[in-house]
């Protein structure tokens, strides 16, 4: 079992660092049009979300309506 140094020395944790943020990406794809498609996902959650929450007080109010 080889001892290790802690903590390690900061050119090899730099290295660990730089290797942690970097995206893999195949060879000639963009970042772009993933982040492109993330953004309408999230879009796409919110807009349904909004439209769940509409829905339900539609709901609300038109049982109110019909118990008066």
């Amino acid at each position: 079992m080889a001892t290790e140094k802690w903590p390690p020395p900061s050119s090899s944790l730099n290295q660990s660092v730089k290797q942690l943020s970097t995206i893999p990406l195949p060879p000639g794809d963009e970042v772009a049009p993933k982040l492109v498609r993330l953004l309408y996902f999230v879009g796409a959650g919110i807009v349904c979300t909004v439209a769940i929450n509409k829905w339900k007080e539609y709901e609300k109010k038109s049982m109110i309506q019909k118990e008066q």
